[in-house]
């Protein structure tokens, strides 16, 4: 079910922990996620690349801050101790259950129905996955989500590598921290709620991504059942057209939890026999043939040279695309190559098709 987005910001302290402790065990947990803030400006920087439905504000807004407010909210509520002459208002001192059912009205009609939201976007899950490392397959996903920005899709980015490597790639203003791992751990709730303070945007492609320490342990100590609240975090929210999900090469069960989430799957090999042998061991072993299918898995050659090995047609892998090795990129930093690009993304969205018809309509208009 997707949940309202409210976004509090008091300086009342008092008045914010009871708020939230209100918050924490109630019948309305199902439909509605708040976010708190103590200050108008960090608000705004944490908000400004996202969407949300509600601004429930105890700070008077300026005119300009009202006009930059309403490009992010559906609607902007002030909580108030008195009549302040605003176009929408809810009394402050009245019991929490009163506020958040007059939030709920401006979302759900008398029969309890969820109404349409103008923020409101259905997210599609893109994993990317390989049988060894070294494929390629990171450059190769951020090319993707890239391109799929620059078309004015909304991209996160969620690397679950055991070496984390989006710092060669993505920027954050944002110190690192594994904070994330903490409340996936502890309540997932608690990770919904946190979400926009922990995430970060990268200036250059503006796809968003949790700017996280490298930690082995912590990646090697999520099951499957976190890796799936994980993704229905960010997918609830119903903020992002596309989460790309960057895979670890194990043979391993969350890998696996992975697969089954995504709406499609991009199987990067490299030209040689050995890593067609191991992507049909793990299809093989871990009997994903039959739990997955077929049609929403892209197998893409990377680093293509002339030719591949013979008998590949063995395999009966339907190879989409063959991305060639371009020595060039030997002078490049990983960051350069996917600020670079200007067609191997645009070629991995043509397995997508789609979404890439919808793309080629849009650009004609």
């Amino acid at each position: 079910m997707q949940k309202i987005k409210v976004v509090l910001v008091s300086n009342d302290t008092e008045y914010i922990n009871l708020f939230e402790s209100y918050l924490m065990d109630n019948e309305y947990n199902n439909k509605l996620l708040v976010e708190i803030f103590h200050d108008f400006n960090k608000m705004n920087e944490s908000v400004k690349n996202s969407n949300h439905n509600i601004l429930l504000s105890e700070l008077y807004p300026t005119d300009e801050e009202l006009q930059n407010m309403e490009k992010v909210f559906d609607r902007v509520v002030l909580l108030t101790e008195n009549k302040q002459g605003f176009e929408e208002e809810i009394f402050k001192y009245q019991p929490f259950d009163n506020i958040v059912e007059t939030l709920l009205m401006y979302y759900y009609d008398n029969d309890g129905r969820l109404l349409e939201s103008k923020n409101e976007r259905n997210t599609s899950t893109i994993a990317f996955a390989s049988g060894n490392g070294g494929t390629g397959k990171t450059l190769l996903s951020l090319m993707l989500g890239k391109v799929l920005s620059k078309h004015s899709q909304k991209v996160f980015y969620l690397s679950l590598e055991q070496m984390l490597s989006a710092s060669s790639y993505l920027e954050s203003d944002k110190p690192k921290s594994s904070e994330i791992f903490y409340f996936l751990k502890d309540n997932p709730y608690r990770l919904l709620s946190k979400f926009h303070k922990l995430k970060d945007t990268d200036a250059a492609t503006g796809i968003d991504f949790f700017p996280v320490n490298i930690n082995f342990d912590e990646i090697d100590s999520l099951n499957t059942l976190d890796i799936e609240n994980l993704v229905k975090t960010i997918t609830s929210l119903n903020e992002y057209d596309f989460l790309i999900i960057d895979m670890d090469s194990r043979l391993c069960e969350i890998n696996s939890e992975i697969l089954r989430l995504s709406n499609e799957i991009f199987w990067i090999l490299e030209s040689n026999e050995t890593s067609f042998m191991k992507t049909k061991a793990i299809m093989e072993m871990d009997g994903l043939q039959q739990e997955i299918d077929n049609k929403k898995i892209h197998y893409i050659v990377n680093k293509f040279g002339e030719n591949l090995f013979a008998d590949n047609g063995e395999y009966n892998f339907n190879i989409e695309s063959k991305i060639k090795f371009n020595p060039e990129w030997l002078n490049y930093n990983e960051k350069e190559k996917v600020l670079e690009d200007s067609e191997i993304g645009s070629e991995l969205l043509k397995s997508l098709s789609r979404i890439s018809l919808a793309m080629e309509v849009s650009d004609e208009k």
